[in-house]
């Protein structure tokens, strides 16, 4: 299903940004901060079907992470400050918050990708994934890479990843009907990032999730 895909793909950014948002590389090597962009066109084979795009911007400072997107016609907002992830609707000024857990994101364990900023590569090669050669993609030098149920959806993957650092370019999802094209872009390390980016602002009416699910 389509939902099902736009899940996975916020899910995967979310795990690209917290990927870089980890200080277990030398201090002098490590970003204090980084920001990207991403767009995803998710299509179907299926009559009447209508391509969708996702689009979403990403900020990282420390352990922290603000992710800004629009689901269902809806901008959403997505903060991680361990132990919680937030999910803020700005037009309606309320969200919730659950604790994060390896079920969020179809079952990788967040804490990990935190202590490792090349566990992208890692998740790959924990579904199989194989590298398939080596190429340059928009001047930068990359590995391709191919794998299977990808993110905890049935189908296959292929993605190019950053030889320097592993971060990905381009990712390639089919699953049945449907398939996705994502695109990463415009990462900048160390630029001045304000605290209150992270932080739910005042006048919010949060509640909280049971468990894990508190969803994408």
């Amino acid at each position: 299903m389509k939902i099902s895909f736009s899940r996975s793909l916020v899910a995967l950014t979310v795990v690209t940004a917290c990927a870089w948002a980890s200080h277990a590389a030398p201090p002098q090597s490590a970003p204090r901060t980084l920001s990207f962009a991403m767009t995803a066109r998710i299509g179907s084979s299926m009559a009447g079907e209508a391509a969708q795009i996702v689009s979403s911007k990403v900020w990282t400072k420390g352990n922290r992470v603000r992710l800004e997107t629009v689901l269902s016609d809806r901008p959403v907002v997505f903060l991680m400050s361990p132990p919680y992830i937030y999910k803020l609707i700005p037009g309606a000024k309320a969200g919730i918050r659950w604790k994060n857990d390896k079920t969020e994101m179809g079952g990788l364990d967040l804490q990990a990708v935190l202590r490792n900023p090349q566990f992208i590569r890692a998740i790959l090669k924990s579904r199989g994934a194989k590298t398939v050669g080596a190429a340059t993609l928009d001047g930068t030098a990359v590995e391709i890479v191919t794998a299977r149920d990808l993110m905890g959806q049935k189908g296959t993957a292929k993605a190019w990843l950053r030889r320097s650092d592993a971060l990905p370019l381009r990712l390639e999802l089919k699953g049945g009907a449907m398939s996705g094209v994502v695109s990463w872009r415009d990462y900048k390390r160390d630029a001045p990032l304000a605290d209150s980016l992270f932080k739910v602002p005042s006048g919010y009416k949060m509640r909280e999730s049971q468990g894990s699910g508190g969803g994408f």
